[in-house]
């Protein structure tokens, strides 16, 4: 019984903690799609996408910790596209103007649709 409630929280954990992800990835993506450099809100956009930059971070601390407190009760091709999310989260590529972006952020949307399935049909 304490399994299947440790593996149901874990499940509903690493859904909550995927919507973040997407959410702060599309957050810095719009916030970079507006940033002009000869703007005057050009130090405060890009203070913003920083500061989301810090908040993926965090998220991506928080996905490593309940996948290692939960990789008893996790299948472990879940474990492995859980580190990969978190390999292309931790990576994003910085163009000339020192402006980050996710160009790979449809192959992390797949990434979590397929992990989200997979913890829905373990539940």
């Amino acid at each position: 019984m304490w399994r299947l409630l440790k593996e149901k929280f874990s499940a509903e954990s690493l859904k909550n903690d995927f919507t973040s992800i997407l959410f702060s990835i599309s957050l810095i993506n719009q916030l970079i799609n507006k940033l002009d450099i000869k703007s005057e809100e050009y130090d405060n956009t890009n203070a913003k996408i920083k500061d989301e930059l810090v908040r993926l971070q965090n998220i991506s601390l928080t996905l490593q910790y309940t996948s290692l407190t939960s990789s008893d009760v996790l299948k472990p091709e879940v474990l492995t596209e859980i580190e990969q999310i978190r390999r292309l989260v931790r990576n994003p590529i910085k163009t000339d103007d020192k402006v980050y972006s996710f160009p790979k952020y449809h192959e992390i949307k797949d990434k979590i649709t397929r992990i989200s399935n997979l913890l829905n049909s373990s539940n």
